[in-house]
């Protein structure tokens, strides 16, 4: 696989597309994170400005021309500053199986492209599991969560009751009671 040899990984191009700014690694680190797609950062480089027939490889100063390698084709996966989107290059076609609770999907990707990743979705390759980044969360139950068991009554399984035929009146009098109920005789003959 051929390659153009960039100035830098990374270069910073401003709205208007005119200029341009190296971005060491040292740098990029530095930078803080203004929306979804925009960062601010120290300026720590020249500010180069772009011609349109400049492109932004390093040249060779004999011919003037970017300079190439040749390298061993190799896929990639990048991850995006969006989340869970990646960048991804194939070397002709990769095979993937998207797999999302319980469904599985194979799908062909060719050469580059952009892909965005569902919360509960995982992406597998050949040599990868790529993992979605999930917002986290807190859940709080407000109820127990206990088993309700409602048991019936255990006379409703068994009938357990004496018939009223069975039980025998037995009289067991208290001495006391027997003076009262002689005291409230003698009062309602009085009357």
């Amino acid at each position: 696989m051929i390659q153009l040899v960039p100035i830098l990984s990374y270069v910073a191009i401003n709205i208007q597309k005119d200029s341009y700014v190296p971005m060491p690694k040292r740098d990029r680190q530095a930078c803080v994170k203004y929306d979804t797609d925009t960062y601010t950062c120290p300026l720590k480089e020249h500010i180069y400005q772009m011609r349109s027939d400049e492109n932004l490889c390093l040249r060779n100063q004999l011919t003037n021309q970017c300079e190439t390698t040749n390298t061993i084709c190799r896929n990639s996966w990048t991850e995006l500053s969006n989340l869970n989107t990646y960048l991804f290059f194939c070397c002709g076609q990769c095979t993937i199986r998207i797999i999302c609770e319980s469904h599985v999907t194979a799908e062909q990707l060719m050469m580059a492209g952009i892909i965005t990743l569902s919360d509960d979705c995982i992406i597998k390759g050949d040599s990868f599991t790529l993992f979605p980044h999930r917002k986290l969360s807190n859940i709080v139950h407000q109820s127990a969560d206990v088993l309700k068991i409602d048991i019936p009554p255990i006379n409703d399984i068994m009938n357990i009751s004496i018939p009223s035929s069975a039980i025998e009146t037995i009289n067991i009098t208290n001495p006391v009671d027997v003076d009262l109920e002689r005291i409230s005789q003698q009062i309602r003959e009085m009357k």
